[in-house]
């Protein structure tokens, strides 16, 4: 009996010293591998680079596969809505008149939330030394001077996608720089006057030390618009022109607006890109 006990214990033995000598072996190579590895690198690190480049095609491959067949597995028939929703379903620019529908046209809608944005802008930095105010395509460049801890509701004009925070150089004050996504507004409840090229020219003109210049009219399918670049002086004059083209909107608008201040902060600039739109007649298309 203990001559048996003592085989059984032997073999035990014996397979538990082969277990150790395999895994002293894989971790030799495992540790030989990490090292060539890394002195591979060091070496020569754009085969690293070629690697992880097919790495990433075949994932990218694959995740591209897997979006379609999603796709695929949702892209079925839709039921069309009912009658009553269609007609309870009204977008932002339709407005309801005594059972008849007035479309503003996107151009409007567009233009109308570019100059709330601007009029808010001022309003929110008067007690700062705003700078810069660039605008357009929904996207607006903000600037203004003040103390390192600035109080502007800044938030409040859009969602804030970039700051910046610069010293004046020899002064304690501070160029705030904002990057903002602002929203578009609702026009539902408003309505817009008509405006032609020749009353805008007259408004301008009327202003001191304004000038407006006329550009090459440009026609489409649908629409016949002609572009008009104006520049105005001194803030008042600036905010009197933006209201003006707020009420004037409803064949007119504003594309892009550059507002700067000059360096000895005697006075303001303000640039407008504007277009006056008019309905292509429908007699007049090949």
């Amino acid at each position: 009996k203990n001559k048996s006990e003592n085989e059984k214990l032997s073999s035990k033995v014996k397979i538990q010293k082969k277990e150790r000598k395999f895994l002293q072996f894989f971790l030799y190579i495992f540790f030989f591998t990490v090292i060539v590895s890394v002195l591979t690198f060091n070496s020569r690190p754009e085969l690293f680079d070629n690697i992880l480049l097919s790495t990433k095609e075949k994932t990218d491959q694959v995740l591209n596969d897997f979006s379609n067949s999603v796709l695929n597995y949702f892209d079925s028939p839709i039921k069309a809505p009912t009658e009553e929703l269609i007609i309870d379903s009204i977008p932002l620019n339709v407005i309801p008149d005594n059972n008849k529908e007035i479309v503003h046209p996107d151009y409007l809608l567009k233009s109308q939330s570019l100059i709330a944005s601007i009029l808010n802008s001022f309003n929110l930095t008067q007690d700062n030394d705003l700078v810069l105010l660039s605008i357009s395509s929904g996207t607006m460049n903000l600037e203004f001077i003040g103390a390192k801890t600035h109080t502007v509701p800044v938030d409040s004009i859009g969602n804030v996608l970039n700051y910046s925070l610069r010293q004046i150089a020899g002064e304690d004050k501070y160029k705030h720089g904002f990057l903002i996504n602002y929203p578009k507004i609702n026009t539902e409840n408003k309505t817009f006057s008509n405006i032609s090229v020749d009353s805008l020219e007259s408004f301008v003109n009327n202003l001191d030390d304004s000038t407006i210049k006329t550009l090459t009219q440009t026609q489409s399918e649908t629409d016949r618009k002609t572009p008009v670049i104006a520049r105005i002086l001194d803030l008042d004059n600036i905010k009197l022109m933006l209201e003006y083209l707020s009420t004037y909107g409803n064949n007119s608008s504003l594309d892009k607006f550059v507002y700067k201040k000059f360096n000895d902060g005697t006075n303001e600039s303000a640039i407008y890109y504007i277009a006056v739109h008019d309905q292509v007649d429908s007699s007049t298309k090949n």
